[in-house]
């Protein structure tokens, strides 16, 4: 039998059991995560970094964290040498533990259960990669993926664990997350978080997410430190797009006003003429900065009596005279 609630049991059992977050508003509490990206594409950095700012309860990527012990299963890491190198400039302590070896897919969830049980701090476990630690029997069949991953899913909800695993994408890219990872969809259906590193041909990188609950990050820079082995977030792409806006504004108003300054009687047409810039553009910047004071005008624009633009530092009485056109 189906149990349902009322909107009045439901609001309750709401304020109840409320949203709790590993990293607030991009990693809740018991929950599946992907991390996804290409080859050297710097998700097993960003996970590092994760763990350790998790275990010192440091915020990451500018987003608070709840402090939890760590485990960071990375069967595919080849080189001790320079994974200890980066938990160590990185600052790891005690609360995360690594381990390196070989992982029996079958018996991951009872493996993970009896580590927790020796250490019930953990709060987050990285899997890095998903394809080297779960056993998955056809990535690209949409209803096995769904199958074999629901364990660990179950498993971080009943232990109120943030799992995050690390994925490969596709080479081609995608205009969504889960678009872009290799395999079928099903791998991004049941993450609650989904992140995408990304790396444009020039080298730069960028990060973007795609969630279930909190804020979805939008496609932003991604700055690597090569000292501290951290990464930053840059600029989204809109607010560059916005500077880029307001720039071009900026920019066009300054030439308005140099063009104005030395000639102070000049009507529309010598102005949208002698400035190269888009004629309706210019038209809408000359509105706004005469009704923002910045410019000033004279005359009705009518026939025998054109509208003529002067600086705003001149006096009125002292504006130029109206010649008729």
């Amino acid at each position: 039998m189906i149990k349902f609630m009322t909107i009045a049991e439901l609001n309750k059992y709401a304020d109840e059991n409320p949203t709790e977050w590993l990293v607030d508003q991009l990693l809740k509490e018991a929950s599946f995560n992907i991390c996804a990206g290409g080859p050297k594409s710097g998700k097993s950095s960003l996970m590092r970094q994760l763990a350790v700012t998790v275990s010192k309860g440091e915020p990451f990527l500018d987003n608070p964290t709840k402090q939890g012990d760590v485990l960071y299963l990375c069967p595919d890491e080849q080189d001790a040498t320079e994974l200890r190198r980066s938990f160590n400039q990185l600052g790891a302590g005690d609360g995360v533990l690594v381990s390196t070896f070989p992982v029996n897919r079958f018996s991951l969830i009872a493996d993970l259960k009896d580590a927790i049980l020796e250490r019930p701090e953990v709060s987050l476990i990285v899997l890095d990669t998903l394809e080297k630690t779960v056993s998955m029997e056809d990535l690209n069949d949409y209803t096995k993926t769904l199958s074999d991953l629901e364990p660990l899913v179950s498993f971080a909800t009943e232990n109120r664990l943030t799992v995050v695993g690390t994925h490969h994408t596709n080479k081609r890219q995608s205009t969504s997350v889960s678009g872009a990872m290799m395999g079928s969809n099903g791998i991004g259906s049941v993450a609650t978080t989904s992140l995408e590193v990304l790396v444009d041909p020039t080298g730069k990188r960028f990060l973007r997410s795609m969630q279930r609950y909190g804020r979805e990050l939008e496609r932003t820079e991604l700055h690597f430190d090569p000292f501290r082995l951290t990464f930053n977030l840059g600029q989204s792409e809109s607010a560059k797009s916005k500077d880029k806006a307001i720039f071009k504004v900026n920019d066009l108003q300054k030439r308005i006003v140099d063009f104005i300054s030395t000639n102070p009687a000049a009507q529309q047409k010598a102005i949208t003429d002698a400035i190269p810039a888009n004629k309706q553009h210019v038209l809408r910047e000359l509105k706004a900065m005469e009704s923002k004071g910045a410019i000033r005008t004279k005359g009705t624009g009518r026939r025998g009596n054109p509208l003529i633009y002067f600086p705003a530092d001149i006096p009125m009485e002292a504006a130029p005279r109206v010649i008729a056109a």
